[in-house]
């Protein structure tokens, strides 16, 4: 190789070998990138050992800095794999020039500083050489690379200074390793490398092999750890934030036992054992809702003077219509705020109805699926808990039995955004990302919430 730089390569005109050649090492430059990528640490993506800063050097020094597109463009493509959008790719066009420029740097420096592509014999320049390539020029795509991570919001910025520092050891070890055997690779058609091929490759191979194999054990050792960890903080979410929630419709129960136990519950007894589980996560409001034939309908409206009425969808409240039973509010805890949903009748809207009549024919406490609340008109759910006649065998009767033994139900109003207020603070706390999804009707999924897509 000549002393100084090929310059007359960067003045040759484009020809079909050179894209050919170009083509060539694009390609391998981008098989050299991905393959190194499987070493890759989170939360920046960046590996511990980077062969690919060695080959970008090695193309530059044999072929001529005019082969620098092969770099870049391979540095992008495969950088904005990693998830493409628009703050990724130009994350990508940021680290492909970084790579690119140091890349462009070191080959030049060698060319101009030491004559000869790697100083093998002369002990000085070879400890120069290692000095200035290594970790010297391998400064400029860590420093490129990890600002546009930030700039970006794919790190943090307590861990620039970490993962600058892998960038850079691990560009660093790419070109003093590998850089030497790419180079080996590429003027294999050189007499001069041949009496020391075995003798430099060798050893190199061997040593790159044990870094590579010691590096991905520690990857996986660290993978499983973190996983571990990780199962262990979603199970502490679990036990202290999702598992409450499935303890609400037994804690309402203690409401309905009173029902079950009290000829004729008054309004002021209603919010005295309201009052007991009104502290629950995401309840809004508490209700008793009687079960009132058609022939005592008028009687009902005249002891209470609460009219009966229904809220069709898209519609102005209006008048219930006829139908065999009512399912009116009678009572409700808070009355402050909740008076809007006095008198109306659970049973004219379809899947509160839905739900209702599962818990009477069942004798079990059943939720609805997500409906527009009366109280605010946010989404939530309605837990029904069935309260029967004093001593009534709910286990084994029958659904017309229970039907005819149905006094009523205890209705617990959720808010969905306030039950999974607790949830979302516990995950966010430990950094973990959930979705919830209601699946009651498997053909129209409800999101319920979360943080990841649906």
């Amino acid at each position: 190789m000549d002393a100084t730089l090929n310059t007359d390569r960067l003045r040759r005109p484009f020809s079909k070998r050179y894209a050919v050649r170009l083509g060539v090492m694009l390609i391998a430059y981008a098989a050299c990138v991905l393959g190194a990528r499987e070493l890759a640490l989170p939360p920046g993506n960046v590996a511990p050992i980077w062969p690919a800063a060695g080959l970008a050097w090695a193309i530059l020094l044999v072929f001529g800095l005019r082969y620098w597109p092969s770099i870049w463009v391979g540095a992008v493509v495969t950088d904005a794999l990693l998830g493409f959008t628009s703050a990724s790719f130009a994350a990508a066009l940021m680290t492909g020039s970084g790579s690119t420029l140091q890349a462009c740097l070191g080959a030049w420096l060698t060319k101009r500083l030491f004559h000869q592509a790697l100083p093998l014999i002369r002990d000085r320049l070879t400890w120069l050489f290692l000095l200035l390539n290594g970790p010297v020029v391998c400064t400029v795509a860590a420093s490129v690379g990890i600002a546009a991570r930030y700039i970006t919001g794919s790190i943090e910025l307590d861990t620039v200074v970490t993962e600058w520092l892998i960038w850079w050891s691990g560009d660093t070890i790419g070109v003093l390793l590998f850089y030497p055997l790419f180079l080996l690779w590429l003027e294999r058609h050189e007499e001069r490398w041949s009496s020391i091929r075995t003798q430099v490759a060798v050893p190199l191979v061997i040593t790159a092999v044990l870094l590579g194999a010691g590096f991905y054990a520690l990857l996986k050792i660290e993978e499983r750890e973190s996983w571990a960890q990780r199962a262990d903080e979603i199970h502490h979410v679990y036990d202290e934030s999702i598992l409450p929630l499935t303890t609400l419709p037994s804690l309402l129960a203690t409401v309905e036992r009173f029902f079950a136990a009290s000829e004729n519950v008054t309004a002021r007894e209603f919010d005295l054992v309201a009052e007991q589980v009104m502290n629950l996560p995401g309840l809004i409001a508490l209700e008793w809702a009687p079960v009132i034939p058609v022939s005592q309908r008028f009687r009902f409206e005249q002891e209470y003077r609460i009219g009966l009425f229904e809220h069709p969808e898209n519609s102005s409240s209006r008048g219930a219509e006829q139908r065999d039973a009512y399912y009116p509010v009678l009572f409700i805890k808070p009355q402050e705020g909740s008076e809007p949903a006095l008198g109306f009748d659970l049973g004219s809207e379809p899947l509160r109805r839905n739900a209702l009549e599962q818990a009477r024919d069942t004798g079990k406490t059943v939720a609805s699926e997500p409906v527009s609340l009366v109280q605010n008109g946010d989404t939530g759910t309605l837990v029904f808990v069935p309260a029967y006649s004093s001593g009534f065998d709910v286990e084994n009767a029958s659904v017309v039995s229970r039907r005819a033994a149905l006094r009523g139900f205890v209705v617990g109003v959720f808010d969905l955004n306030q039950l999974m207020a607790s949830v979302q603070k516990a995950m966010q706390a430990k950094q973990l990302s959930y979705l919830v999804t209601d699946i009651t009707r498997a053909d129209m999924p409800f999101r319920v919430g979360g943080t990841l897509a649906a």
